[in-house]
C-alpha cells in the first residue's frame, strides 16, 4: 500500500484551512511560520510527523486550541469547553459526527498520543504508546481511507472522548448516515469497515425509490396549493456519489403540480447538460432573503431554490402554451409554505 508524500499532505492541509476561521494576517502567519519549520528534502514523511518535529510547539498549541481534531484529512472541526457549560452528549456527538448520505461514511480514531518522527528510535518509549504508534502506521496505510466522507483522528483532550465514553487507546467509531455503524479497538474491524464501505460504494446504478421515507433526505413538503390534489404520485431514484432525486407529482382533473428535489445540486451550480443556461432564468427572493430561480419554459412554470443540502423546484404545468396560470407571487408563497 502507497505511503502518503508531503507534498500531498500539505495540499491537504492547506485545503482544509479555511475550516480554521482565520482571518488573512493570521493565515499568512500560521503558512510562514509552517514553511519556515518543514525540513525541505524529498523523503517521504506521515502527516502525524508535522506535529512533533517539524511544526513548532506554539503552532501544535495553537491549532489545537482551535481546532481539536487532526488527522489523515486535517479536520479542524471541534470546538473546546468553555469550562462551565455544557458537556456533549453521545447523542450530539453522534448528530454531529455521522454524515448525511446514504452512500457516505466517516471513521473517527481516538489514539493518546500522535506518532512523532523519531518515535521508532526513542529507547525510552513507552511500551503501550509503541503499541499505539505502530497501529497508527498500520492505520494510514490502508488506502481505502479516501473512500470516506470524513476521517477525524482525535487526542484525550477531545470532548468526543468524554461524550463516547472512550478509556481505551486506540478506539476507533465508524459512522453511516444512521449513526454509529461499529466501535472497536481492533484494527482489523476498521479493515473490515473499509472493505463494507466499498462494497456500499461500487454498487452501480441507481436504485429505485416509490416512497418518500425511502429517500435519506429529511425533506420539505409544500403547506399551501392552489389546488386540493387527489392523486399523488411518488417516484425517485438513488445514486451513490451522484445526484439523488424525489419527484411528488400532485394532480387533480384540471391542475398537475410537481414538487422535484435534488441532492448535491445547487442553483450556484453550472446548468446540467439539459437544462436550460442560467441567465434565461429570472432571479426572485423568497420572503427570508434566500434566491431563487424561475423561468416560464414552454408548457410549464418552474420555481427553483435551495434549502440547506437539496435543491428544490416547484413545476407547474399550464393550459395554454407560454402563458403564465400563476404569478411569481403565488409560487414564491408556496415555495415559503414548504415545511
Amino acid at each position: 500500500m502507497k505511503q502518503h508524500d508531503t507534498e500531498y499532505e500539505l495540499d491537504r492541509t492547506f485545503q482544509r484551512f479555511e475550516d480554521l476561521h482565520l482571518n488573512e494576517i493570521e493565515k499568512k502567519e500560521t503558512y510562514r511560520m509552517l514553511i519556515n519549520s518543514i525540513d525541505r528534502t524529498n523523503k517521504k514523511a506521515k502527516l502525524a510527523r508535522f506535529f512533533h518535529s517539524a511544526i513548532p510547539v506554539a503552532l501544535t498549541t495553537f491549532l489545537l486550541i482551535i481546532g481539536g481534531l487532526f488527522g489523515a484529512h486535517l479536520l479542524f472541526t471541534n470546538e473546546q469547553v468553555v469550562p462551565g457549560t455544557e458537556l456533549m452528549d453521545e447523542e450530539t456527538a453522534i448528530n454531529e459526527l455521522k454524515p448525511t448520505d446514504f452512500y457516505e461514511f466517516r471513521l473517527v480514531a481516538f489514539f493518546e498520543e500522535i506518532p512523532y518522527e523519531s518515535w521508532s528510535e526513542d529507547e525510552s518509549l513507552d511500551p503501550e504508546l509503541k503499541r499505539q504508534f505502530q497501529i497508527y502506521e498500520e492505520l494510514m496505510t490502508i488506502d481505502s481511507l479516501d473512500r470516506l466522507e470524513e476521517f477525524h483522528i482525535l487526542i484525550p483532550d477531545s470532548e468526543y472522548v468524554e461524550a463516547f465514553g472512550v478509556t481505551e487507546f486506540p478506539t476507533f467509531i465508524g459512522f453511516d448516515h444512521t449513526g454509529i455503524y461499529m466501535t472497536t479497538n481492533e484494527l482489523e474491524d476498521v479493515e473490515s469497515f473499509m472493505d463494507f464501505v466499498q462494497q456500499q460504494q461500487s454498487m452501480s446504478g441507481a436504485i429505485a425509490i416509490s416512497k418518500i421515507e425511502d429517500f435519506p433526505y429529511d425533506i420539505k413538503k409544500p403547506a399551501i396549493m392552489p389546488f386540493e390534489p387527489t392523486w399523488t404520485q411518488v417516484e425517485g431514484s438513488i445514486v451513490p456519489y451522484r445526484s439523488s432525486y424525489l419527484n411528488i407529482d400532485y394532480s387533480d382533473e384540471e391542475n398537475r403540480m410537481q414538487v422535484f428535489i435534488l441532492s448535491h445540486i445547487s442553483i450556484e451550480d453550472p446548468p446540467g447538460e439539459h437544462e436550460l443556461p442560467r441567465e434565461s432564468f429570472q432571479q426572485v427572493q423568497l420572503s427570508d432573503g434566500r434566491k431563487a430561480l424561475y423561468i416560464l419554459d414552454g408548457r410549464t412554470q418552474v420555481l427553483l431554490w435551495d434549502d440547506g443540502e437539496l435543491n428544490y423546484r416547484i413545476i407547474m404545468y399550464l393550459d395554454e402554451r407560454d402563458v403564465e396560470k400563476y404569478t411569481i407571487a403565488e409560487l414564491v408563497e408556496i415555495a415559503d409554505s414548504f415545511e
